[in-house]
């Protein structure tokens, strides 16, 4: 009997593990073209990999083997674009922003012609 409440004890506390470390983006308040935007995230299992779009485009973008929760960019999207974040994790979930719109910028020289 109390080998099964201690197995009991074991499970609960594994699925507790498993729930309580959930993976989400968190969704950039602050986007203005040209200037440096930091991506945050929690949970998940590093290395990541990020992905930006723009509408149902993606956003060129080297973020492979991420090992942190942040990422900095210069967003070189022009004011108006709706962009969202995703991140993938090394065990394969992935966290979703909200979409975002990028805001106007006093230079907006990096946005590509």
């Amino acid at each position: 009997m109390r080998s099964s409440f201690v197995s009991l004890i074991a499970i609960a506390g594994l699925v507790a593990h498993v729930r309580g470390d959930s993976f989400v983006i968190n969704t950039p308040s602050d986007a203005v073209e040209c200037e440096a935007l930091v991506i945050t995230w929690s949970g998940g299992v590093a290395p990541y990999r990020l992905s930006i779009r723009a509408g149902s485009h993606p956003v060129p973008i080297d973020t492979e083997n991420v090992s942190g929760t942040s990422f900095v960019w210069t967003v070189t999207e022009p004011a108006g674009d709706e962009l969202s974040l995703e991140v993938t994790d090394s065990a394969g979930s992935v966290a979703q922003s909200s979409f975002f719109t990028v805001q106007a910028g006093s230079d907006d020289s990096c946005i590509p012609q």
